[in-house]
C-alpha cells in the first residue's frame, strides 16, 4: 500500500499550519515507508489536479490534510480512480469528517489510515456558479 498526502498549509485559519510538524511527525511513525509523498496545495483550487496525478501513479490512498474546502478539492480528483481518499481534519468547521463520524481527531483518523478503514460513500454532482463539483450526497452542501 502507498500513501501520499496533499496538506493545505492554510486550513482552519492558521491551525493547519500550527499542527502539520506534529501531525507529520505522527504520520511518519505511524505509516513509515507506506508514506510515499507529501505535498502542499500549489494553490487555491489546486488539489483536484494534484490528487488526480497521485491517483494516475498509484497511490492507494490519498490522504487530503485541510477542511472541508481542502476535502472537497481533492476529492474531485480521486472519484472514480482506483485510489480511496483520507482525510485529517484541520479545517474550522470540518462538518465532513464530523459527519462520516472521525470527528476531529487527528490521531484517531491517522490510525485508520494505518488500518485502511475504508468506507465507501456516494457521490452526486452540483451545478453552481457556472462549474460542477461532485458531492457527497449525504451531507451538507458545501459553499
Amino acid at each position: 500500500m502507498k500513501v501520499a498526502v496533499i496538506r493545505n498549509p492554510h486550513s482552519g485559519r492558521g491551525a493547519g499550519a500550527r499542527s502539520w510538524p506534529e501531525i507529520e511527525a505522527r504520520l511518519r511513525e505511524s505509516l513509515g515507508e507506506l508514506l510515499v509523498s507529501i505535498e502542499s496545495t500549489r494553490a487555491a483550487g489546486s488539489g483536484a489536479e494534484q490528487a488526480r496525478e497521485l491517483a494516475d501513479s498509484g497511490i492507494e490512498i490519498i490522504v487530503a490534510v485541510g477542511g472541508d474546502g481542502t476535502i472537497s478539492d481533492v476529492m474531485q480528483g480521486v472519484v472514480h480512480t482506483e485510489s480511496a481518499l483520507a482525510i485529517i481534519p484541520l479545517g474550522t468547521g470540518n462538518d465532513f469528517s464530523r459527519t462520516l463520524g472521525i470527528g476531529t481527531d487527528c490521531g484517531r483518523a491517522i490510525e485508520a489510515i494505518k488500518a485502511a478503514q475504508i468506507q465507501n460513500i456516494d457521490v452526486g454532482p452540483l451545478a453552481a456558479r457556472g462549474y460542477l463539483r461532485l458531492l457527497p450526497e449525504h451531507c451538507g452542501v458545501w459553499f
